[in-house]
């Protein structure tokens, strides 16, 4: 998140995949004044992700797009009762799913790319890069903030030029190697403006500390 705040500037295009109730749209859009774009399937989560936005006031700059994402157009099997870690899983037997919309990243951005995409779909990020060729070759995109780093992931990010880094916040430099504990990758290209963007935000307080 602290790479967000630092990262991301007024009327870029955030794209948030898999945004759950919304926290990353929620900074990106009343703090660093950017357009998000909050992609959830659930509908009982797409409530109160709506309703985070409303209590923002960010309505103008957020839209929220209530389906799957994946390689494919159509409908998907989405499980349901398992609060942040439903998923698309096709195996789900009957009673234990909901048959929800499916796009791909390129038709959701099919009139502008984003400058930075934030994936966490449980597992599924394979399926959801391989619906993004369009939005990976775009040069507007600079970052991709992923849940999932496996192989496929890294090659198909690869493939678009995109090398994985780690972030330290406090001291606002990218490294090759964590310094801090980390979750989520962070994979970028077109590093040198990367590292300009993160050197010239300005300063924000977070709690007791100031980023």
């Amino acid at each position: 998140m602290a790479f967000l705040l630092h990262f991301l500037r007024q009327g870029d295009l955030f794209g948030d995949i898999g945004a759950n109730v919304g926290s990353y749209t929620v900074l990106a859009s009343t703090v660093c004044g950017a357009r998000s774009v909050a992609v959830e399937p659930d509908p009982v989560t797409v409530s109160f992700l709506q309703a985070n936005v409303a209590l923002n006031g960010i309505g103008s700059m957020v839209r929220v797009a209530q389906t799957a994402v994946g390689d494919t157009e159509g409908t998907v099997r989405f499980t349901v009762g398992l609060d942040t870690m439903n998923k698309i899983d096709v195996t789900a037997t009957e009673g234990t799913f909901q048959m929800l919309p499916l796009t791909t990243m390129d038709v959701l951005f099919a009139n502008s790319a984003p400058v930075m995409l934030k994936v966490d779909v449980e597992g599924y990020e394979d399926a959801v890069f391989r619906g993004a060729e369009r939005v990976l070759a775009s040069p507007r995109l600079l970052c991709v903030q992923s849940e999932g780093r496996g192989a496929e992931v890294t090659e198909q990010l690869a493939e678009h030029g995109f090398e994985e880094w780690h972030y330290n916040p406090f001291t606002r430099q990218l490294t090759e190697q964590p310094e801090v504990p980390h979750g989520n990758g962070l994979f970028l290209r077109n590093v040198s403006e990367v590292r300009q963007r993160l050197q010239q935000a300005p300063r924000i307080r977070v709690l007791h500390h100031t980023l």
